[in-house]
């Protein structure tokens, strides 16, 4: 999933999206 990828590089790279909230939250739940 490049979805899913990005995610991922974005944690990494702690890259700000337009969403970052909103990304944040839904990323901390899939990481858990």
């Amino acid at each position: 999933m490049r979805l899913s990828r990005l995610f991922c590089i974005d944690l990494k790279t702690q890259k700000a999206l337009p969403l970052e909230g909103e990304l944040r939250e839904k990323l901390e739940q899939m990481a858990q």
